[in-house]
């Protein structure tokens, strides 16, 4: 286990690296048994303590989203799709992208509890437009991006 033993000190990249493998190879719940509200109570009440919420606004927030994104894409740069595949099945590599992930979904989950925007309702939604512009019938194993026909 890595310790910090000076509050405020700055991790290195391993340090780290080491703390993310140990706390997500933990068992804690799972997709089938938490909620986005809790899991959006969870985060709030983390901002809440660190007064991080006067940082919280739309465009900080978007930034935060895509910068995060950029560092999940760079556990796949220069790969190809096989050894993006075999990355994913190591241990290491799993966990640094579950790390990333969970990122993302922090802030999305922030932004949507900050600003109003039910998420699961928006991703109901969502799909439903997506079956409508892409219907099976023409879209079945085509990767093409959508065309008025």
């Amino acid at each position: 286990m890595v310790k910090n033993k000076k509050p405020g000190k700055i991790w290195s990249r391993s340090q780290l690296f080491a703390i993310i493998v140990e706390v997500m190879g933990r068992k804690n719940r799972s997709d089938t048994t938490a909620t986005i509200a809790e899991l959006q109570r969870e985060i709030s009440d983390f901002v809440e303590v660190r007064k991080w919420r006067k940082f919280h606004n739309p465009k900080d927030l978007s930034e935060a989203i895509a910068i995060e994104s950029g560092e999940l894409l760079e556990h796949f740069l220069w790969k190809s799709p096989r050894q993006a595949h075999r990355y994913l099945k190591g241990k290491k590599g799993r966990l640094a992208v579950a790390a990333e992930l969970a990122d993302l979904l922090i802030l999305i989950f922030n932004f949507g509890q900050l600003f109003g925007i039910d998420l699961a309702g928006s991703l109901q939604k969502k799909l439903e437009i997506l079956k409508k512009r892409y219907p099976v019938e023409k879209f079945k194993g085509r990767s093409d991006k959508y065309r008025p026909l």
